[in-house]
């Protein structure tokens, strides 16, 4: 499962938004940092993920292969 593009698109140009990957056999986990202080808000709308911060708005489709996509700590997360 990859990163959606909006966010990897964005975490190109911004220093401090950062994307990591963690492979666990058969699950893949996101974990997208916005920077320091930041708390993005979440809100689903059918396969539609919307996610906001106080400089940023992404909306991307869920990926197919997301069991999960919720935030944590002011991280977004996407479980597959």
């Amino acid at each position: 499962m990859g990163t959606p593009s909006q966010l990897q698109s964005a975490a190109n140009k911004q220093n401090d938004i950062v994307i990591a990957h963690h492979d666990h056999g058969e699950r893949t986990v996101i974990a997208i940092d916005f920077g320091p202080g930041v708390k993005p808000s979440l809100d689903i709308v059918d396969k539609t993920v919307i996610v906001a911060t106080s400089d940023y708005q992404f909306r991307f489709n869920r990926p197919a292969k997301a069991s999960e996509v919720t935030t944590n700590d002011g991280m977004l997360i996407i479980k597959g």
